[in-house]
């Protein structure tokens, strides 16, 4: 018994062992896949031309947010593509469930894609039956992009981070949004509520029906959807479950149907024109597809915007993490950090206790550097993924500035040319700022007399100053 148990702990070893380098520690030295599209906004996708048809919205409230998704899907007559890293059991979840169910019956296909892995803690057994119910409708198709499989585990830190949903082929909503009730409604037993913004993109086909940033959006979705390693989610159910199956949609549906989101029948349809405004330009940038560690086409862009920008480069992320490999590619362009403003979490509204003690190494270098550093102090967390240029270019999507984002998650982003969409865009990011402490080259606050540090508890600070012990070998995986 004893020898069987010492050979099982040296199975068991090994097997961790492995599992730790070809999942963790292979993206620190394997160089990354260089090549495919350039990412640049300029000339970076093969339909984009300036097109009159494109008009969009900024979605900043949580309300609206939760709102603009079950108008979107009850617009769709044809097809409903959604994609999100988080789709967790709740009120929003079973809200917007109902409504594509209800959307289904209509006879739309929709399509759902989900990451492999986040979609784990949300298979729970209260929630599991509901969405086998929501697949074994005729018209709703589920996959799992990059499932885990404990014999590879290659491809376990490359997640699904995109968040979208594309209604037709004129209308889609991208931002930093989970499908979780504390991106919508409140926080939760275990989160925070998390602040964020989402942008809503309409094609106006009156002016002809041309390809679209709609249409490139659709291509990628489509590219995704066929990865090799996106899996149906398959489940034979017995003649009982698809009957019990038959009872859980209706009951979704009548949530949906008696809820106060639901447009009333004689309602008509959404005047999409009057909510939204023209841009000039909308771009689709994307990471590549499938590659383990991959050429950074978003972190690219978002550099070249930085590098062209004549007056004011803004930026936001939940976390900002400029690892080594980053800053070799910063070195391809000539960005002037003095006018450069990031806006991000403190040690206070950070969720991420890891992401948190890996900024804090480098906050100091950053602030030394003149990059104006502005900290979080409000109530949550920042989770939006906002970028301004010169005041015309705006950027929103899901990309965080991080090695993840860069090189291993699939990430998607809008760039948006509208001084009009900007301004509003700015507006909105006040109310952020003016919850903010500036950071100094000497890595204090500057003294505000609107605003005071957040306190940290005791128990939080020690974790953050463990971990900052083990995140420099971390880093490239955060």
């Amino acid at each position: 018994m004893k020898k069987l148990l010492r050979i099982l702990l040296v199975i068991l070893t090994v097997y961790l062992l492995y599992a730790f380098v070809f999942s963790l520690v292979i993206y620190a030295f394997e160089n990354p896949t260089i090549g495919g599209k350039d990412q640049t906004p300029s000339d970076n996708q093969d339909n984009k031309t300036t097109r009159a048809s494109h008009r969009v919205q900024l979605i900043a409230s949580p309300q609206d947010a939760l709102t603009a998704r079950i108008k979107l899907i009850e617009s769709a007559n044809k097809t409903l593509d959604i994609a999100y890293f988080t789709f967790r059991n709740g009120e929003t979840s079973l809200l917007m469930l109902g409504s594509i169910i209800d959307a289904a019956d209509r006879g739309v296909e929709v399509r759902i894609l989900l990451d492999g892995m986040s979609s784990l803690s949300s298979l729970t057994s209260e929630f599991l039956p509901i969405l086998y119910a929501a697949n074994a409708h005729e018209k709703i198709s589920f996959k799992f992009y990059d499932p885990i499989n404990p014999l590879f585990p290659f491809n376990w830190s490359k997640r699904l981070h995109d968040k979208m949903i594309i209604s037709d082929d004129y209308l889609g909503i991208m931002g930093g949004r989970n499908i979780a009730d504390n991106y919508f409604l409140k926080p939760t037993r275990w989160t925070t509520f998390s602040n964020d913004r989402d942008v809503l993109i309409y094609i106006d086909k009156t002016k002809g029906d041309y390809p679209s940033v709609i249409t490139d959006m659709k291509n990628y979705y489509q590219e995704t959807w066929d990865y090799k390693y996106s899996k149906p989610f398959r489940r034979k159910l017995s003649a009982k479950k698809l009957l019990e199956s038959e009872g859980i949609r209706e009951e979704l549906k009548v949530n949906y149907l008696n809820s106060a989101y639901v447009s009333p029948k004689n309602a008509g349809s959404i005047d999409w024109l009057s909510h939204t405004m023209l841009a000039q330009d909308i771009t689709f940038v994307h990471n590549p597809v499938g590659v383990i560690n991959q050429d950074p086409w978003c972190l690219r862009a978002l550099l070249s915007l930085s590098a062209q920008a004549k007056d004011s480069i803004f930026m936001q992320s939940p976390y900002i993490i400029p690892t080594r490999r980053m800053k070799s590619v910063f070195k391809d362009y000539d960005i002037d950090l003095e006018k450069t403003h990031i806006l991000t979490n403190s040690t206070y509204s950070s969720p991420n206790h890891l992401s948190i003690s890996a900024y804090q190494r480098h906050r100091n270098t950053m602030a030394e550097n003149k990059v104006t550093i502005h900290e979080f102090q409000g109530e949550g967390s920042l989770h939006a993924k906002t970028y301004i240029f010169d005041d015309t270019i705006s950027v929103l999507g899901s990309f965080n500035l991080d090695a993840r984002s860069s090189y291993i998650n699939s990430e998607s982003m809008l760039v948006i040319s509208s001084k009009e969409f900007a301004s509003k865009l700015k507006g909105s990011i006040q109310g952020d700022l003016d919850k903010s402490l500036i950071v100094d080259p000497d890595a204090s606050y500057r003294f505000s007399k609107h605003i005071s540090p957040g306190e940290v508890g005791k128990l939080k600070q020690v974790v953050i100053t463990v971990l900052a012990k083990i995140t420099p070998i971390l880093e490239h995986i955060l």
